[in-house]
């Protein structure tokens, strides 16, 4: 999937940037029109420190549903973000955000304790788990109002894609008894708003909310706010903290979770 994706953005800054950058750059890459920051790359990136709770069941509704912490023993994540806005016009972006996430657990099962995955039923012993989710997100955001000299509200149409996969063992006395794998992929569509403001000509702030269901396929919500320092005119440190929370449940798979955590990283612009 990755291969692709990159491919595609690869040969979008193609077809986009000489046209952009011959009518528009000088009027509009990385100056401030009235106020408001203007550019025609940004290329941003990071680190991130994400917590999972919720649960997951493989099967049918007679199976377990597995709670990530208090029955797979979950650790939290450290993983990373990068991001890519094309401003060709203004007021107008298009934003492409990629981060995997992988999160593994193992937990020795109490006395009495009984689970059930994809039909086999098991008891004592330990259970260990690894589960991977890599979301594709693209958006278009339209700064569609100016309030004030230094402030913007857009809306945001988007999609999501997420790639999961995740898997069970369960072993006794050290033997493997139970293996089992599953993984679904699911396009959301999202739909939101982004508020940002810069108060200060090197402080900012923003916040953006979006969101969508398509039914029992596959429901996503996503918030977050953050600041964004400027080091020098076309370059920033950012930090954020985001909530996600997932809701899939196809197939043979469940899959209700919440991410939550900070993010910090560096903007460049162009």
């Amino acid at each position: 999937m990755k291969p692709v994706v990159w491919a595609a953005l690869a040969a979008l800054s193609l077809v986009v940037a000489p046209s952009a950058q011959a009518g528009f750059w000088d009027a509009f890459g990385s100056v401030e029109y009235e106020g408001h920051r203007t550019w025609f790359l940004q290329i941003s990136g990071g680190a991130t420190l994400q917590q999972l709770n919720g649960d997951t069941r493989f099967g049918g509704s007679a199976d377990s549903d597995l709670d990530f912490d208090d029955t797979l023993g979950i650790d939290d994540d450290r993983t990373y973000w990068t991001r890519i806005d094309f401003q060709p016009f203004l007021r107008h972006h298009l934003r492409f955000t990629y981060t995997p996430y992988r999160f593994k657990g193992k937990r020795d099962l109490d006395p009495g304790e009984g689970l059930s995955v994809n039909g086999q039923g098991f008891s004592l012993g330990t259970v260990k788990s690894d589960f991977q989710l890599e979301t594709y997100d693209f958006a278009y955001r339209w700064d569609a109002m100016y309030m004030g000299e230094r402030v913007t509200l857009s809306p945001i149409l988007g999609v999501s894609l997420l790639d999961g996969r995740g898997e069970i063992q369960h072993e006794t006395a050290g033997v493997v008894d139970v293996d089992e794998n599953e993984s679904f992929f699911v396009p959301v569509p999202q739909v939101g708003l982004r508020l940002e403001g810069y108060p200060f000509t090197r402080l900012g702030f923003f916040g953006e909310a979006k969101g969508m269901t398509i039914g029992k396929k596959g429901t996503t919500f996503d918030a977050e706010a953050g600041m964004e320092l400027f080091l020098m005119h076309n370059v920033s440190f950012q930090a954020r903290y985001r909530f996600a929370a997932y809701e899939i449940d196809i197939s043979d798979v469940q899959f209700d979770a919440d991410l939550s955590g900070p993010y910090i990283g560096m903007a460049f612009r162009f």
